[in-house]
């Protein structure tokens, strides 16, 4: 069922302060901190989020791909890629599932640039669709 606008914007708020409280962008007011909800292409917003770790991956410092599938359409997407150009011999395939037992997130990716135009760090968060329990994906650096 698709949210409404309201519900829409509400998640949107408690996700964008999570994650900026996350990345501690109050103390970074000289930077830019964007944020954005990861849609479909068929615009559903309810997404299960998949996690492929690669070489290198440590907290803090996501090396790998997340993948989303539309809770609606069922279409797969990379959604955020930090790799090598090679393909990793190995990975793992992780699947976040919230304490409630629910698969669909909300999820939100927001990042920090230093005013001149260089990328500092970011994270991806999530809520859940079934309970509202928030939590972080993987974050950047």
């Amino acid at each position: 069922m698709p949210l409404s606008t309201e519900q829409r914007q509400q998640a949107e708020a408690r996700l964008r302060d999570f994650a900026e409280k996350r990345i501690n962008a109050a103390h970074y007011d000289d930077c830019t901190h964007r944020f954005d909800l990861l849609r479909c292409a068929c615009g559903g917003l309810e997404l299960e989020p998949a996690i492929e770790r690669h070489p290198g991956d440590r907290p803090g410092d996501f090396k790998g791909v997340l993948w989303t599938t539309c809770a609606d359409c069922r279409e797969r997407r990379a959604a955020l890629g930090v790799t090598a150009l090679e393909p990793p011999p190995t990975s793992s395939l992780e699947h976040p599932v919230c304490s409630c037992g629910g698969r669909s997130f909300i999820i939100g990716n927001c990042e920090r640039w230093e005013d001149w135009g260089f990328f500092d760090e970011g994270t991806v968060v999530a809520r859940c669709c079934g309970c509202g329990e928030l939590r972080a994906l993987v974050d950047t650096d």
